[in-house]
């Protein structure tokens, strides 16, 4: 892709026919470049120091695309990131084209939940809340929706799956990203995975991003960027808070947000109960991995890691009659 802005005029005709109306900053068009028609995004509209030139037309003009700040946004990613920024515009433009955007109706007020920590974490630039893995994050979440149109970021699109689903049921007007590219950009509350950080919120409110911690939110694509960071900057350009949930919270994010922990006692409940067991020194083992204790967690439907600590690559076979091990060259 080439990483310049060319200039470029709106045909007349267009202002007699309607089409006029789609040239907004983000709109998605195409153009005749060297003989060959290619995509685009309208970045600037009647800037101050155009060309003093007859400028060729625009070819066509296909639909919406991100929004002015969003623009920025990937600009600001396309320089920490050192990659192309069509690449990044390519991530927040819609999967299909999108030509009228609806009228929102009136949003419904919703009460914030009555826990200080939801309180604390929406006060100010936002906070990192240490959750335990069985933890709730529900609060967090309504939190966020209660202040308005919010974007809320989760691992997996099959999460966000379900929390649109759960948030629509409690009468929030939600979309899911990219599927509802044109409800976020009309005013909704976006729910979607990595990508969604670029997702279009109309009067964003607040951010939220489940599990900052895990890997899926790093773009293993050039630019490498990553969605935590680019919700903590995009919410700091809205002024907005950012909260972001982690049982273990990563360095990065403490260095850029305070740390909010629950109680001792309720992050201890959310924690598993881990007992290490070394075969070794149960009798019972017989020299296999299998105790009668790891059998007992079994039959229970209970969960077990077995940890095989080897030298080398050799294979180790334990005879169930006499524990004669058979070594593989």
């Amino acid at each position: 892709a080439i990483g310049r802005s060319f200039d470029y005029a709106v045909p007349d005709a267009w202002h007699e026919d309607g089409r006029a109306r789609l040239i907004t900053i983000g709109a998605m068009v195409r153009i005749d470049l060297h003989g060959r028609r290619v995509g685009g995004w309208i970045t600037e509209i009647d800037p101050d120091d155009g060309p003093d030139v007859d400028l060729r037309p625009l070819a066509k003009v296909s639909g919406f695309g991100p929004a002015a700040e969003v623009i920025d946004l990937a600009r600001w990613a396309a320089h920490r990131w050192a990659g192309p920024v069509s690449s990044l515009l390519g991530t927040a433009s819609p999967p299909t084209m999108v030509t009228r955007l609806a009228t929102p109706s009136p949003r419904e007020s919703m009460a914030a939940p009555d826990h200080d920590v939801v309180a604390a974490a929406f006060t100010g630039v936002g906070a990192v809340v240490r959750i335990p893995p069985l933890g709730d994050r529900w609060p967090v979440i309504l939190g966020a929706v209660a202040r308005g149109n919010a974007l809320i970021l989760v691992p997996s699109l099959a999460q966000a799956r379900v929390l649109a689903g759960r948030l629509e049921h409690r009468g929030v007007r939600v979309g899911l990203h990219p599927r509802d590219w044109a409800a976020g950009r009309s005013g909704a509350t976006m729910v979607g995975g990595r990508a969604a950080a670029f997702a279009p919120v109309c009067d964003l409110s607040a951010v939220v991003v489940i599990d900052e911690h895990d890997e899926v939110y790093q773009e293993e694509r050039t630019p490498t960027w990553h969605a935590r960071d680019v919700a903590i900057e995009r919410a700091a350009r809205a002024g907005v808070p950012c909260v972001l949930t982690s049982p273990m919270p990563t360095l990065e994010a403490l260095e850029q947000l305070p740390l909010i922990t629950l109680d001792r006692e309720a992050e201890r409940r959310g924690w598993p109960l881990i007992r290490t067991i070394d075969p070794r020194e149960d009798a019972s083992s017989r020299g296999t991995l299998w105790t009668e204790a790891v059998v007992r967690v079994l039959h229970q439907d209970g969960r077990v890691v077995v940890v095989l600590n080897r030298r080398g690559r050799s294979k180790l076979l334990s005879c169930r009659s006499c524990d004669e091990l058979a070594v593989c060259d």
